[in-house]
């Protein structure tokens, strides 16, 4: 037990040791408004090390670099800023980000549906057949008539957790269009 303590008393020596080289970054990052940004990426250039920005816009990095490095902010929507620290200032940074702009292409919806001409199988249900069939329970029952569909239900009252399976698939892998 003594050699467990010995063990984790120079772990922790050698782990406050690590963690006093270098420098500790802090700061807070706004929007263009002065809105705290959240979510921001924060990256130490070169190095696997970073942070992101709390929900005040605050954050606190610490960097291994005992001389400057360089720090590179960005974020969705915003224009990546890059700032570069000089080491042992201490003095916590303010960070303005900046909207981005970007032109998008245009974007083109497409969609198809099945009818008496396509080939392949489909079921359509107007509006009075729904209205028969439905007595309280989950959408699963009410399709429950229609060929190869497949429905359970834990409880076996068609309420709560029920699934429904059309051809064999899952519900992830079938088009229906509501």
């Amino acid at each position: 037990m003594a050699m467990m303590k010995i063990f984790f008393a120079i772990a922790m020596f050698a782990f406050c040791a690590v963690q006093a080289d270098g420098q500790v970054v802090s700061g807070v990052v706004t929007n263009s408004t002065g809105m705290p940004e959240p979510g921001v990426n924060v990256v130490v250039l070169g190095t696997f090390s970073g942070t992101a920005t709390d929900v005040n816009g605050t954050f606190r990095l610490q960097s291994n670099a005992t001389d400057s490095i360089t720090l590179r902010f960005s974020a969705i929507g915003q224009q990546t800023k890059d700032v570069r620290v000089v080491a042992a200032n201490g003095v916590p940074l303010s960070i303005q980000m900046q909207p981005a702009d970007h032109q998008l292409d245009e974007v083109t919806l497409y969609a198809t549906r099945a009818n008496r001409n396509t080939a392949t199988t489909y079921s359509e249900i107007d509006k009075k057949t729904i209205e028969s069939r439905n007595f309280g329970q989950d959408m699963p029952y009410i399709l429950d008539q229609e060929p190869n569909v497949v429905v359970t239900s834990d409880a076996g009252a068609g309420v709560g957790y029920t699934g429904i399976r059309i051809r064999g698939s899952d519900p992830t892998r079938i088009n229906v269009t509501v």
